[in-house]
């Protein structure tokens, strides 16, 4: 018997709704590498983050920089000659005031952090958003072409601040939107701010944009959207305001809740039980490593019978897997392409004769499938019968100009199988056999 196994991470399916449930890298992922840099982003996205948290404020000539302050950190930055900057005097570097030119020459990567004990020290900078979102995009696209990734971008206004240390909401969401506009991103963006002149202008003037409104002080949910005027999609409140009574008001009302930034394992799991939507984290790499442990891996066989001298060959993609059978006694080959979804795994299976397979936990529990006349007859062999229900297998007509979704080299076959294992099977059930029956009936 001939065969390969596939060992997958288990899905998301605990949290996932429409969309996945959205875990944003707080700065990139500030825990791990300088915050708001380029490579802080894409290590995060690396790590598998939906969604790149990330601040801007506006330079001196009016161009849009990734930064937290709007201002030049003593805590981790140097000025454009690499010297230390003085705490009591660090807001004298106002990047208000800065042409970018003078900004791009200030290190703030080689300090060490005094909060972020893990964080890898590197000379950087702090870019604009347009680099940033071009390689981020470019990245992201070349390893990862199956995904969708997100923005969450903050406009750092406040009234006493402005036109000192940035323009007013207007123009600055104005700049901002040049930004996102030109990158063709305003179906993935997120524009959040506490200042909810900010929001307010962005509802009014970008309806279509997705908004947050960022809360750091009192529960009082009910008047912190009255103030804001419209209802967002999503409230972000600091971790410790998050309590089942907010999650319950702004579900009903369609708000997903999102809270920042949660650092420690135990808050991640006290807010994933209260049903957030997602969590913003300078260590996103704490979740994923949480989300393994609660889920065991799924391993699918693959088997094939040797008596018609089998060979099998593999590929993989980030997402995918694919077993290549060849029948040297000239029974033709088959193909399973394993393919991880939102909602199930799907066995995609291409046939060259009539043949079948048998899904199976072991000897007593199975379901074969055969092709005849065209479709697909299934035989379940099974005393859970329940433990089938959502088991689907859908034949997929194929032009042969089509072009491959899972990141294979397109097959020329007529039809596909695609067999669809839900949630809820592989979350009772994680380890499986796949067998291909190459021969005649």
């Amino acid at each position: 018997m001939t065969s390969v196994s596939f060992l997958f991470a288990m899905l998301d399916f605990q949290f996932a709704q429409a969309q996945n449930f959205d875990i944003q890298g707080h700065r990139g992922c500030r825990g791990l590498l300088p915050e708001s840099s380029i490579a802080a982003m894409l290590h995060a996205i690396d790590l598998g983050v939906h969604t790149l948290e990330m601040d801007v404020v506006v330079s001196g000539d009016g161009q849009i920089v990734v930064s937290h302050e709007p201002y030049l950190s003593a805590e981790i930055c140097r000025d454009k000659d690499n010297n230390p900057i003085n705490p009591d005097k660090e807001k004298m570097f106002n990047l208000y005031q800065m042409p970018y030119s003078d900004i791009r020459k200030c290190d703030c990567g080689s300090k060490k952090h005094p909060r972020f004990s893990e964080q890898q020290l590197q000379p950087t900078y702090k870019p604009l958003l347009a680099d940033l979102l071009a390689q981020t995009e470019a990245y992201h696209r070349q390893k990862y072409p199956q995904q969708t990734l997100y923005y969450n971008i903050e406009t750092k206004t406040t009234p006493r601040t402005d036109d000192l240390f940035h323009p007013q909401p207007a123009p600055f969401v104005e700049l901002l939107m040049e930004v996102i506009t030109k990158q063709q991103l305003e179906s993935r963006v997120c524009i959040q701010s506490f200042d909810v002149r900010t929001l307010q202008y962005v509802h009014q003037k970008y309806p279509h944009i997705t908004t947050a409104l960022l809360v750091w002080k009192g529960k009082n949910v009910e008047k912190n959207l009255k103030k804001l005027g419209f209802t967002p999609t999503i409230y972000s409140p600091h971790l410790r305001l998050v309590d089942a009574a907010m999650i319950a008001y702004l579900h009903q009302k369609g708000i997903k809740v999102i809270p920042w930034t949660v650092n420690e394992v135990t808050d991640m799991e006290r807010l994933i039980a209260l049903q957030v939507d997602g969590l913003i984290s300078d260590y996103p790499n704490r979740y994923m490593a949480w989300r393994q442990e609660q889920q065991p891996p799924i391993s699918i066989k693959i088997l094939s019978d040797e008596k018609n001298d089998n060979s099998v060959t593999v590929q993989s993609t980030d997402t995918a897997y694919r077993a290549i059978f060849d029948s040297q006694s000239g029974y033709g080959k088959a193909t399973v392409t394993a393919l991880q979804t939102d909602k199930a795994l799907e066995c995609i299976w291409s046939f060259d004769k009539l043949e079948g397979f048998t899904l199976s936990l072991n000897a007593e529990q199975s379901i074969s499938f055969f092709e005849h006349e065209g479709k697909m007859e299934a035989n379940i062999h099974a005393d859970e019968a329940a433990l089938w229900q959502g088991i689907a297998l859908q034949i997929v007509r194929r032009d042969t100009t089509d072009k491959s979704a899972d990141g294979f080299p397109k097959l020329r076959r007529k039809n596909d199988y695609v067999l669809h294992i839900p949630r809820q099977v592989l979350e009772k059930s994680p380890t499986w056999n796949l067998q291909w029956i190459d021969f005649y009936r």
